[in-house]
């Protein structure tokens, strides 16, 4: 039984993947929102051109949105950036890192790589959460490929900003509501702590 669960959940992870990698090729530009999630976290929010300089926009790009040696793995860079920003860090973190895996290099697929596992850990909880309070587990399935069939959820996963991790974080604090209540769990200290956490 195990190892049928097992079997399951990685064919439908690999078709996660399929159908995530086939919604994200088609997204053609971005957000200027997006373009600052990247200055953000990989260049301390600086421009690296002076007004009046003459330089080719694949430069631009390169250049401002792509890690170079200086400032590989530089979290506090990102962490000082958005100490001034209402955002909060922890997505500007997995983007630096995800970036200075690969210096110099500018891809849509770097930051929405991030999206597609939070998408992926996305689709297992909700589904989880719809088997155990809904429905059972073949149809809880098939409602959560309803929704990553959504425009919401794709659009989720095409932009490159913390939405998906926030919505991430919102549906896991929901399942550690419910679950609570389920269990007819009182312990408010401990259900403060959860939402402290979250």
């Amino acid at each position: 039984m195990k190892k049928k669960y097992i079997i399951q959940n990685t064919v439908i992870v690999f078709i996660l993947l399929f159908l995530f990698t086939f919604f994200i090729n088609f997204k053609i530009s971005f957000h200027n929102d997006e373009y600052l999630s990247y200055m953000i976290a990989n260049n301390e929010w600086t421009f690296r051109y002076s007004e009046g300089d003459f330089v080719k926009a694949q430069d631009i790009i390169t250049n401002n949105l792509a890690t170079h040696n200086d400032n590989l793995f530089n979290f506090k860079a990102a962490y000082d950036t958005t100490a001034k920003d209402t955002h909060p860090f922890l997505y500007y973190f997995l983007l630096n890192f995800v970036c200075s895996l690969f210096p110099s290099y500018f891809s849509k697929w770097l930051g929405l790589s991030i999206n597609m596992i939070f998408g992926i850990i996305l689709f297992f909880v909700l589904r989880k959460i719809i088997n155990q309070n809904i429905i059972n587990n073949k149809n809880a399935t098939i409602l959560t490929f309803t929704f990553i069939f959504s425009s919401a959820f794709i659009n989720l996963l095409s932009c490159t900003r913390m939405y998906m991790l926030s919505t991430l974080w919102v549906v896991l604090l929901e399942y550690n509501l419910l679950k609570n209540f389920h269990n007819n769990n009182t312990n408010f200290k401990k259900f403060f702590l959860q939402i402290i956490i979250y």
